[in-house]
């Protein structure tokens, strides 16, 4: 309790001077609007430099705000670890398939290591096709894997409950329990809630991108027409692709926002 009133005293001064810094601000700022304000009309400035200069100040903002949502949701979402089966061995034990793509052999960089003499350093792999079929391919060239005492020269499908040879390692192939599946597909369905909806890093680059535009038509009425068709198309674009993915509740659109986002920077 002791350290936690000792805490508390800690914060407290510094919270306080915080918010007395933020009033200061907020003070000094509005002061200054009726200094602003009057300059403005002593120098003369009309309508559309004055929506440019206010424009200038309001789009680093708004491309901080589009990153930080980005970044965020990049930063919040991890890829589970999820096992997709099981390989039993009665001398090595059990090995968890982590990946679609499961490579096995003695070698540091295989998902599995076996290490027998026997054994190659990459010596065979397991491939899922994300369906219902699982494949065991021999990467080499000896006739030592085979799947129920037979050998198989390329790849052969398998199934739960099979018997694996691997270079005189015997080894059973089990698929996960629906238990587990049913699990793993609900951490899957939390994770995906779980994430910043693009749509919000989409709205603030619909907003970047109308500035821009405004900003161009305004420097450049000659070309009015051009740049607002051109944004049209654009926009219409970007927003048709994220709200099908996003409908498709697909997920991980981030690289694709930060890619629309670049677009404007390379407008005449």
């Amino acid at each position: 309790m002791d350290k936690f009133g000792d805490l508390i005293n800690w914060i407290l001064p510094r919270l306080s001077w915080a918010a007395e810094a933020l009033g200061q601000l907020a003070g000094n700022l509005l002061r200054s609007i009726p200094y602003a304000v009057s300059w403005l009309f002593q120098n003369h400035i009309g309508i559309a430099e004055f929506y440019c200069q206010m424009v200038r100040w309001v789009m680093p903002i708004l491309a901080l705000m589009i990153l930080t949502s980005i970044l965020r949701s990049m930063i919040r979402v991890k890829n589970p670890k999820e096992r997709w089966g099981y390989l039993y061995s009665p001398e090595l034990g059990r090995f968890p398939v982590t990946h679609w793509e499961t490579l096995i052999g003695k070698g540091r960089n295989c998902d599995i290591i076996v290490p027998f003499m026997t054994i190659s350093k990459v010596h065979c792999a397991l491939i899922f096709d994300g369906v219902k079929k699982w494949r065991l391919h021999n990467l080499t060239d000896r006739a030592d894997v085979s799947v129920n005492g037979v050998s198989i020269d390329g790849y052969r499908e398998i199934e739960s409950g099979d018997s694996l040879t691997i270079g005189g390692v015997n080894m059973e192939f089990q698929t996960i329990s629906q238990k587990e599946a049913a699990v793993q597909e609900q951490r899957r369905a939390f994770l995906s809630q779980s994430t910043i909806a693009p749509l919000v890093s989409t709205c603030l680059l619909t907003v970047f991108q109308m500035l821009t535009v405004s900003s161009l038509i305004i420097n450049r009425p000659e070309h009015s027409g051009t740049i607002a068709t051109s944004f049209l198309i654009f926009t219409a674009v970007m927003w048709g692709y994220i709200l099908f993915n996003y409908l498709g509740s697909k997920t991980g659109l981030e690289p694709e926002i930060l890619a629309f986002s670049c677009v404007p920077s390379a407008w005449p």
